[in-house]
Order: C-alpha cells, then structure tokens, then sequence
C-alpha cells in the first residue's frame, strides 16, 4: 500500500484477523508512489495492493489488464475539491463549474476515461455532509 494511505489500518485489521485464526500475517510493503506499487504489482514483486477504488480503478485501466480487481469495493469515502475556506467565490465558481460538466455529460466522460466512474457523485455542492 501506499505509505499513509488509509488503507493501512484496514490491512492492520486484516492482519491481526489471519493471525487470530492461526494463519500467517500478512507481509505489508509500503512504499511512496503509487505508481511503484503498480509496476511491482504487475512484475509480479507483490501480490496485491490495498487502495481507494479512484486509484484501483486508474490502474486496472493504465496497466493494460495486467492486474484485476479482486472483490467489491468497500468503505468508498466521498472525494471532492478543496479550496480555501474563506474563499467562498472560488468555491461558488468550482461548484457552478462541476455542476456545469456534469449537466453536459462532460463529468462521465473524464471519470470514464480515467476508469473511475465508480466514484461518482450525482449533483455538485459546496460543504456536502460526508458520510464515509
């Protein structure tokens, strides 16, 4: 996984659960760049990766088919734009902005592109209530 991914703590979990059921721990590799663990995972260095589904889904789609999803997404947490809290006309403008790609079929295609669209939203708002 990547180093101070969120994953960690799922993968911390995962681990004490093999060992309490007898089996072995799992060996964790962190490293910086996700783009590392894709390239260790597709050499076959590592045998699978904990990420987000933003990221499975990229390198499903950049590695070509090399690698595959196992299992359902689980615990998907909202993802979003960050701007300056004080900044309410930015964020105003972002909100009409994504709105607009979103009205126009524009927000589908770039998620489609990058192979992410299982992350996306169905309307653009400034400060949502996250529920993870």
């Amino acid at each position: 996984m990547q180093t101070g991914s969120v994953q960690a703590d799922d993968v911390a979990s995962l681990t004490a659960e093999c060992t309490a059921n007898g089996k072995k721990p799992i060996d964790v590799v962190t490293l910086d760049k996700q783009t590392d663990i894709n390239t260790r995972l597709v050499s076959g260095t590592i045998d699978a990766m904990a990420s987000g589904s933003d990221v499975v889904g990229y390198a499903l789609q950049q590695t070509g088919g090399a690698i595959e999803k196992a299992g359902a997404t689980y615990g998907a947490a909202p993802v979003g734009i960050a701007v300056a809290k004080d900044d309410t006309a930015l964020a105003d403008l972002v909100q009409k902005a994504m709105a607009s790609l979103m009205a126009d079929g524009t927000y589908t295609k770039i998620l489609t592109a990058w192979n992410v669209t299982e992350i996306a939203v169905t309307k653009s708002e400034v400060n949502p209530a996250a529920k993870p």
